[in-house]
């Protein structure tokens, strides 16, 4: 019940500050519209790795929800939040047990996942959108115009989620129980980590090739 209790308040406060990190979203001009930068779901991404899949995912929908209703999102930001939230769910094997710890290429490897993610989404639904305004002109020209504000989004989403997840997670990681066998995170898809713990057996044979 206390790991609940605190997990709801991290849920609370990390809701809270993706709504307000919505509201102050930055916006570039198009010629049918606008794009804007969402810095919001670095927030609800990150929270996925920090806490866990379920909580991550509710605290990205949640916000999401309250952005629209406010005017702040659109069905293209729900969406593109949409197919993040699934990339990362698959990476990391939909599931991550707060006993396993998250090196830093794990988390970057993660963030750059969500980058390229959410830039080719955000490209396809910008030129979507862009001749659907424009009655079949094409969507190559709006993906074109779109182009400079969805790769700086995918840049700032590979640069700060890694350290948002860790930081979250820091202090939500849970020490595995006495007992407990340690095991490999079989749950985290990815295997980022250094090649340094090659049995020495086949280093050598790596060097004497």
């Amino acid at each position: 019940m206390q790991q609940r209790t605190k997990d709801g308040l991290w849920a609370l406060g990390l809701t809270a500050l993706m709504v307000i990190v919505g509201l102050l979203r930055l916006s570039t001009p198009l010629p049918k519209g606008q794009v804007a930068i969402e810095l919001a779901g670095i927030i609800g991404l990150s929270s996925m790795v920090g806490l866990n899949l379920r909580w991550g995912a509710g605290i990205t929908t949640v916000a999401t929800i309250i952005l629209i209703l406010l005017g702040k999102a659109d069905w293209m930001t729900a969406l593109d939040m949409m197919v993040d939230m699934i990339m990362i769910s698959a990476l990391i094997g939909w599931q991550l047990p707060r006993n396993i710890k998250v090196t830093h290429r794990q988390a970057i490897g993660v963030g750059v996942a969500a980058g390229i993610s959410q830039w080719i989404t955000a490209e396809v639904l910008c030129g979507i959108a862009g001749d659907a305004f424009a009655h079949g002109s094409g969507i190559m020209p709006f993906m074109r115009l779109a182009l400079p504000t969805t790769l700086l989004t995918a840049l700032l989403y590979m640069l700060l989620i890694p350290p948002l997840s860790l930081l979250i997670r820091h202090f939500n990681w849970q020490p595995p129980k006495d007992g407990d066998r340690p095991q490999k995170p079989r749950s985290m898809v990815i295997d980022l980590s250094d090649h340094q713990g090659m049995p020495k057996k086949q280093d050598d044979h790596h060097d004497q090739g």
